[in-house]
């Protein structure tokens, strides 16, 4: 889906007018390095990004369909998405990385997206996620 949404400059003073919908998937790289990059927060007009949940996970669901069209089941590394400069404010990090495993595993259900996911969690943002809370939680899906 690649829809752009235009607006005026009257309407929108500063920033780009060209917009990208909610669940906007580019594919871009070479069939061995593919990299996917979804729309999934929404560009205010005073420059400051927000997502809310329901936009979070209809987005995640719209990347797994798109990897999994156009992956050939390789394997993929996603990071912690949501958090920092999209405002996902109701998730913290931990929440947000059971969010994101939690839709890999319902789309996987549906239609196989990949062969190994691998979610990276950067080097500052360990000590915010409980890993043996996740332990738990993977072992219960």
């Amino acid at each position: 889906m690649r829809t752009k949404l235009s607006q005026l400059r009257t309407t929108k003073p500063q920033g780009k007018l060209m917009r990208y919908a909610i669940g906007t998937v580019a594919v871009i790289g070479s069939p061995k390095r593919r990299i996917y990059c979804v729309a999934y927060s929404r560009m205010g007009n005073d420059l400051t990004a927000r997502c809310s949940i329901d936009d979070f996970w209809m987005s995640l669901g719209k990347l797994w369909t798109a990897i999994g069209a156009r992956g050939q089941l390789n394997a993929v590394a996603v990071p912690i998405m949501g958090a920092e400069l999209a405002r996902v404010y109701a998730l913290d990090r931990e929440n947000l990385l059971k969010v994101i495993i939690l839709s890999f595993v319902a789309s996987s259900r549906v239609r196989p997206v990949c062969r190994e996911l691998t979610v990276i969690i950067r080097p500052d943002d360990i000590e915010t996620v409980d890993m043996l809370e996740m332990q738990a939680f993977l072992a219960a899906l």
